[in-house]
Order: structure tokens, then sequence, then C-alpha cells
């Protein structure tokens, strides 16, 4: 386990020198944050594989036939992992600039800098590390011709359920390039509240949206 995690960090801060030599950037994203944190080059690289580590080792998204008592098949799906991956960056890249900010304004207040960089750092390695990834893990959407159920929660698991009977009408909402980042969202609107279906695949989003759609029209 030791010598894979050398591995994956080493393989890691290749990618991304041959990243920043090809975007000819001057420096790369593991220098950036020793920069502006001021931590040495191996710890920088080592919380850059940490994260990567945290993020592919989330459930892979996608349908799978799931069998429920005897002969009732529900439809299992999983959020997108690469959202989660999208999300990560866009913490560093905030918290990145927070800390630039703080080492500009606050430079005469060393004190009261390092407490805020630190502070910045902590939040988004709680975040990033413990939050995200087990709510990514831990979030299942159900769909069967009889009900909608989702099973999410970080520290205590929340499950919510709507018959199909009583499903009203259904909206989608999907980011632009949400086919490549997941960033599809369907709301359920039924009798008694709204079920939302968070970071699908824009392939998920679609089966469950024709699989209500054909329930509803049944109806009819």
């Amino acid at each position: 386990e030791e010598n894979r995690f050398l591995l994956t960090q080493r393989s890691i801060s290749a990618i991304l020198s041959c990243t920043s030599l090809v975007l000819k950037l001057k420096y790369t994203p593991t220098d950036i944050i020793r920069i502006t944190v001021g931590i040495p080059q191996t710890a920088s690289e080592t919380a850059v594989s940490i994260l990567f580590i945290a993020t592919t080792h989330s459930s892979r998204s996608g349908y799978h036939p799931l069998s429920v008592k005897g002969s009732m098949h529900m439809r299992k799906y999983r959020p997108k992992t690469t959202a989660l991956l999208i999300i990560n960056i866009a913490v560093i890249l905030l918290c990145t600039g927070l800390t630039v900010v703080t080492r500009i304004y606050l430079v005469s207040f060393r004190i009261l800098m390092i407490l805020l960089i630190a502070l910045f750092w902590a939040a988004a390695v709680l975040f990033c590390c413990v939050l995200l990834p087990l709510y990514f893990r831990r979030t299942v959407v159900y769909v069967s011709g009889i009900e909608l159920c989702l099973h999410t929660g970080i520290f205590f698991w929340r499950r919510e359920y709507m018959r199909m009977s009583a499903v009203q009408y259904v909206t989608s909402v999907s980011l632009p390039l949400s086919g490549f980042s997941g960033f599809n969202f369907i709301f359920v609107r039924g009798l008694g509240g709204t079920l939302v279906l968070p970071f699908l695949r824009s392939a998920d989003c679609d089966d469950i949206i024709n699989l209500i759609h054909i329930k509803i029209t049944e109806r009819q």
C-alpha cells in the first residue's frame, strides 16, 4: 500500500510537470501550494496525492440492475465522481486565492495571517478529503416502476422515498459540459415534497426521466 502511494505521488508529480511544460506555466499546482502556504515541496506533493486518492476512491457512477423483493427490479445509480474532482479543484483554487489575498493584505499581522491561512486549508482538507468523498460514496439512487429512493448522508443516513403514483412533474437541470462533469440534477416534485437526485451522468439522467415519463403517461 505504501509503494502504491509513492507510485501515485510520483505519477501525479510527473503529470503536473508535463502539463506545466505543455501549457507553458511558470509554476505547477504543487509549486503554487508550496509558495502560497509555505510548506516543503514534498509536503505539497503529498497533499495533492492524498486529495487525488480520496477522490478516485469514491464509488463509480452508473446504472446497475438490483433485485428487490424477488421479482421486482430496481435500477441503481451513483453520482459521477468527475463532479467530485471538479469541486475539489475549485476548492483548491479558492483557497489558493484566499491565501494570496491574505498574504498581501495581512503581511503586517503575521500571526493573524498564519492562523487564517491554516484555517482556510484545514477547512479545505476537511471538505475535500472527508465530507465530499463521504457524500459521494454514500449517495445512491434507486428507481423502479413503483418508487424512487434516495439514500444519502455524511455522518448519518438519510433515506427519501417517493412513489411513482405520487409524482406530478419532473425538472432536469444540466450545467454546461455536464456530459463530462456530471453536473446533472433531477428535481422530482410530487405530493408532499420534492426529491433531488444529484450529480448524475447524462445517460443516467435521461434514463431516469424517460422511466418517470413512461409511468406518468401510463396514468393518463
